[in-house]
């Protein structure tokens, strides 16, 4: 990863807008029809500590994915309610930032996930964790001072999933 993240940062003189590969298909958006509502699910092990001095905080992604949701009318699930729901889904935002060396930039790779329970057609007893949508990886670089940019990187990738959640569920 601190390869991947070094190759962006000498690839980029100044701030860039992310690379976005999404994986949003037909066959990706019919696995949302049905879905009653997500838990939401954040990981920040990839956010080095610089990157939460200068702002970048597991809290505020969180608050932030929730509330773009809730605005959406997507439900948000809670533990409880997540175990009991059909498939079991959750929304799995991966953030990563780092800051290599001395240089005053941040690297950063945004990757929003929704996983849920799926069962195998071929044998139908075994189940198991599976991502049914994605928008894949988001890369780019901000400036030091500009690393609450990233909370913007994920609001986008959010809001193509609820394009893509409301047009599998469209509202009645």
């Amino acid at each position: 990863m601190k390869r991947l993240l070094l190759a962006v940062v000498l690839l980029s003189a100044a701030e860039a807008p992310p690379l976005v590969g999404q994986y949003d298909t037909p066959a990706s958006r019919s696995s949302l029809v049905g879905v009653p509502g997500i838990l939401v699910v954040v990981e920040d092990e990839g956010i080095k500590e610089e990157a939460r001095r200068d702002g970048l905080s597991k809290d505020q992604i969180q608050t932030d994915v929730e509330v773009e949701l809730r605005q959406a009318g997507v439900a948000i699930l809670s533990e409880e309610e997540w175990t009991s729901a059909p498939g079991s889904p959750y929304l799995y935002v991966r953030v990563q930032a780092a800051r290599p060396g001395s240089l005053e930039l941040y690297a950063f790779n945004v990757s929003v996930d929704l996983n849920q329970l799926v069962t195998l057609r071929r044998n139908s007893s075994i189940t198991s964790i599976a991502t049914t949508w994605s928008t894949r990886s988001n890369i780019g670089t901000v400036g030091r001072g500009n690393v609450r940019l990233v909370r913007d990187v994920i609001r986008d990738a959010i809001g193509r999933f609820i394009n893509a959640y409301l047009a599998a569920n469209p509202r009645r």
